[in-house]
């Protein structure tokens, strides 16, 4: 009896500190938020100051608050707060809603309950929010007679990869497998004189932050005795920074695979199919690709997410990422004028990039799905069309 009643003792307390645990993560809270009534109207109005509240809401849970400040040419350009949020607003109820007659304001009042989030999970979920721009080329060839049997696998590998990347809804894919840049770094369509020119210029043309480019290797079949075949598979990558033009990581991978029989496909069969994937040689393929997708989504995740300018009316600025990268209205991001020529060596044969200047601190005030328009906020420079916008960790 004292055994039954011991163990029901310790099931009762059990359950009990895991609803006080509970009790201790979530929190009951009021907030209130607010917006400016423009020409969108009451209705966008009030959709914006109810995520005032949220926001409100959440910093009250709890908030982490770092300052900054960017200065160029020893004026500040950029003096910024940041507020990150260590919690998850849930079960939203809206108490009051208002308008004072003296003020194109609109307040909201809600209460919410508000998850902690003490393991950071939710700031890394907002450092990565943004999708980067990834465009992929045409692969390159050591040896053409070796991919004799797979027509247009230079094509099909890298958007292959695109598609691949893609599933990480973190990555916008941008096919540029029209373009080729060779081994030898000269482009055969004269977009450029090196490499990084060339980068830099196809990225500007693709709207991309990123270049992927690759060779194949190797795809040659080494012959032993009593008719075994090994078909070797040697890919390459290089991700580059589209704003730089230097490379930000490189990635080789290889594998051999046995063959007792010859794998030729007709000559206008497709490649990268279910059918060239259920062969031995296509399976090695596909993990393959696997890996350099794991190590390219890691490569791009490592550097802040940025975007081009493509068009300014004063301190309104165009550019070219909007709401399909997840961009938001009131996102804060640090403007970046590019000097009009690049950087390069006494010799002026190594290009090193384009030097950049804080402009000034820029907030979204408009997004559409493939753009978005904010405001420049401080700061002297004018920008133009070519100049960058970075997002500050």
């Amino acid at each position: 009896m004292d055994s039954a009643f011991s163990i029901v003792l310790i099931k009762s307390l059990v359950v009990w500190m895991l609803l006080a645990c509970s009790v201790a993560e979530a929190r009951l809270i009021e907030a209130e938020g607010n917006a400016l009534i423009t020409e969108a109207g009451i209705g966008a109005a009030r959709q914006m100051a109810v995520k005032d509240a949220i926001r409100q809401a959440a910093l009250q849970a709890g908030a982490q608050v770092t300052t900054s400040s960017v200065v160029s040419e020893s004026v500040v350009v950029s003096d910024n707060v940041k507020v990150r949020a260590t919690g998850v607003v849930k079960d939203i109820v809206i108490l009051d809603e208002w308008r004072n007659d003296d003020e194109d304001i609109y307040y909201v009042m809600i209460r919410a309950y508000v998850e902690e989030d003490a393991s950071g999970e939710m700031q890394q979920a907002l450092d990565t929010r943004y999708r980067r721009k990834l465009a992929v080329t045409q692969f390159a060839v050591s040896d053409r007679s070796q991919i004799a049997d797979m027509p247009g696998i230079e094509i099909a590998l890298p958007r292959e990869l695109m598609r691949r990347l893609t599933l990480d809804r973190r990555i916008i894919g941008v096919d540029g497998t029209e373009y080729l840049l060779p081994e030898s770094g000269v482009p055969y369509d004269g977009l450029g004189q090196t490499p990084r020119q060339l980068i830099v210029q196809l990225a500007d043309r693709l709207g991309a932050q990123f270049i992927l480019t690759g060779t194949i290797r190797d795809m040659g079949v080494t012959k032993h005795p009593l008719w075994v075949r090994l078909r070797h598979v040697e890919l390459e990558t290089q991700l580059w920074d589209g704003i730089s033009g230097t490379i930000v990581s490189q990635e080789r991978v290889n594998a051999s695979v046995r063959q007792d029989l010859p794998f030729i496909f007709p000559t206008k069969a497709p490649v990268l199919t279910d059918k060239f994937f259920a062969a031995p040689i296509g399976k090695q393929i596909h993990q393959l690709l696997n890996e350099l997708v794991r190590a390219t989504a890691a490569s791009v995740h490592r550097l802040p997410f940025m975007a081009r300018v493509i068009k300014t009316e004063g301190t309104t600025v165009y550019f070219d990422v909007g709401a399909i990268s997840q961009i938001k209205v009131g996102d804060v991001f640090m403007a970046y004028k590019l000097a009009a020529e690049p950087l390069l060596d006494a010799n002026k044969q190594l290009f090193f990039g384009y030097e950049e200047t804080p402009a000034s601190s820029i907030v979204i005030k408009k997004v559409q799905p493939r753009f978005a328009v904010g405001v420049l906020e401080g700061g002297n420079t004018r920008l133009f069309a070519g100049d960058v916008i970075r997002f500050q960790w």
